[in-house]
């Protein structure tokens, strides 16, 4: 470039002005800018994607990752996803907890809680006697003497912490590591017992097992699955691995379709649909997902029916 193309170029940059407000800012003046962070959950479809990456964005931002076989699920999937976002409106909500602590027998506690609540305005043509629900109380306790959800817990623990560990040694001893934590898994009191979540566990660490039982077959569809497992269990929530969408096990053994479990994080020891994590809203969500799915399925052949007059080809002569 001429020393007058410089000073062209140079003139052309000086001359640039901002419409609005602008994002420079003297940087020896404090910057306080506030970056705000949105939570971003990422799917990985069939085997043309980077599950490493996938892993990172849901990772950073802390969302899920869920690994998508076949494009036939992907919108059960995003119905899941979708349903872990109840359609509430809040005002001011929060909440509180009281750690009670160990209760000796038939022993009472009482707890003053103060509230503040506003005036409800209403319009004079409608209802005065209208109710409001002000509180919402929830209780959770464990057995200090069997100490069973502490077990559970542990399996659980145990579960995650092998995947983890799999999927960082991947080819030399992954499988080896996946058996001797089914193994424990398996033999565990909480297993023994039926516990659903426990059995739930040893058959994930089976899965994820087979899908590493080849280099190939790790490259092709063990990674990924073994990234979206570790991304469920990191934030104990439910995501789509391999074939299977969370609370689309509920939706295949229930005789209606509109009879959605209401309690799938505490389901009955012999119910086999149990996923874990799963909750309520993301069940309906997948049946309405299915029920869209088989509402556009083609209606199935029907033969023609024989008229009076009409006889088959064996009869003529």
């Amino acid at each position: 470039m001429t020393s007058n193309g410089r000073e062209d170029a140079k003139r052309a940059v000086d001359s640039l002005q901002a419409c609005g407000l602008t994002s420079i800012v003297n940087r020896g003046s404090q910057d306080e800018s506030q970056h705000q962070t949105f939570v971003v959950h990422t799917f990985g479809f069939g085997t043309n994607h980077d599950p490493v990456a996938m892993h990172a964005i849901f990772d950073e931002s802390g969302g899920t990752f869920s690994f998508i076989e076949s494009y036939e699920m992907v919108q059960d999937a995003f119905a899941s996803c979708l349903g872990r976002y109840g359609s509430e409106i809040s005002d001011q909500g929060c909440q509180a907890v009281i750690n009670v602590g160990d209760f000796y027998a038939v022993e009472e506690k009482e707890f003053l809680i103060n509230l503040s609540v506003p005036v409800l305005r209403v319009a004079v043509d409608e209802e005065n006697d209208r109710k409001t629900s002000l509180l919402d109380i929830l209780c959770s306790y464990r057995d200090v003497v069997s100490k069973e959800r502490v077990r559970v817990e542990r399996n659980r623990l145990s579960a995650a912490e092998g995947i983890a560990e799999a999927q960082r040694i991947a080819e030399t001893d992954a499988r080896d590591l996946l058996t001797r934590r089914r193994t424990g898994i398996r033999a565990s009191i909480s297993a023994q017992a039926g516990d659903c979540l426990s059995i739930w566990l040893e058959s994930e660490l089976k899965e994820t097992e087979r899908r590493m039982g080849s280099r190939q077959l790790h490259s092709r569809a063990g990674r990924a699955y073994v990234l979206s497992g570790m991304s469920s269990h990191a934030y104990q929530r439910a995501t789509a691995r391999g074939s299977v969408v969370p609370g689309a096990e509920a939706q295949r053994d229930t005789s209606s379709a509109s009879a959605v479990p209401t309690n799938l994080s505490a389901p009955d020891a012999n119910n086999a649909s149990f996923s874990a994590y799963t909750t309520p809203n993301m069940a309906h969500m997948v049946n309405k997902s299915m029920q869209l799915n088989q509402s556009r399925a083609p209606a199935p052949a029907t033969a023609p029916a024989l008229g009076p007059d009409s006889h088959s080809d064996s009869n003529s002569t």
